[in-house]
């Protein structure tokens, strides 16, 4: 599984998506301290709660008027909407697991992330 892989520092990820590889550093870091079936660490969460508000709102900024901002505008939404079902799960004492959230992360950057750097250096 990618997510199993993210435990990686890497030159292809400007410094904004290297924040998501750090939130997977954490959840590693708990799940080796603890069980796979351990729950997400408050800290990893919070970060990525953090990582939603201010980078999808500055990439929609600058995507506004490009082709397809609409639909990757809806792809934030649907990102949104799990990160904010993970922070209800932290604030009423259920944290979700950290393999459910390291595979949400590597999903999002498997189907988000790596095509939208790809459009990018194709561009430039």
């Amino acid at each position: 599984m990618l997510a199993s892989s993210l435990s990686v520092k890497s030159d292809y990820f400007i410094p904004r998506e290297q924040k998501l590889f750090d939130i997977v550093e954490l959840l590693n870091r708990d799940a080796d301290l603890r069980t796979e079936s351990a729950n997400a660490p408050f800290e990893a969460i919070t970060a990525l709660l953090d990582y939603t508000k201010s980078e999808l709102a500055w990439e929609e900024k600058v995507m506004k008027d490009a082709q397809g901002a609409e639909e990757h505008k809806r792809e934030h939404d649907y990102f949104r909407s799990t990160v904010m079902s993970y922070v209800s799960m932290v604030q009423f004492g259920n944290s979700p697991p950290a393999s459910e959230v390291r595979d949400f992360i590597g999903n999002w950057i498997q189907s988000h992330v790596m095509p939208a750097e790809a459009a990018t250096t194709a561009r430039a």
